[in-house]
């Protein structure tokens, strides 16, 4: 099935600015047709900016923002987010 994708990697992101470049061009170099999702958990380092310039040199990068919603078990075992919502 010519062109689409072998493999997607996740990749969580959270001030990892230091060591992202290195990170990807690694996964990046497995001999597969591959997608790179990364996920950035709200980092404060630069690493969404630094995913940013690594997309325009790898395009098999996917850039997704974290959505920090923080959620708890309440003791019906119903789960609570912040913003109050239940399931």
């Amino acid at each position: 099935m010519a062109g689409l994708t072998e493999l997607s990697v996740i990749i969580p992101i959270y001030n990892e600015r230091a060591s992202l470049r290195e990170v990807v061009r690694h996964v990046l170099a497995v001999p597969l047709d591959l997608e790179l999702l990364c996920v950035d958990d709200c980092s404060t380092d630069g690493s969404r900016e630094m995913l940013s310039q690594l997309q325009t040199e790898y395009p098999q990068i996917r850039i997704f923002p974290s959505l920090r919603i923080r959620a708890r078990v309440l003791p019906s075992g119903k789960v609570s987010s912040k913003r109050g919502a239940t399931s």
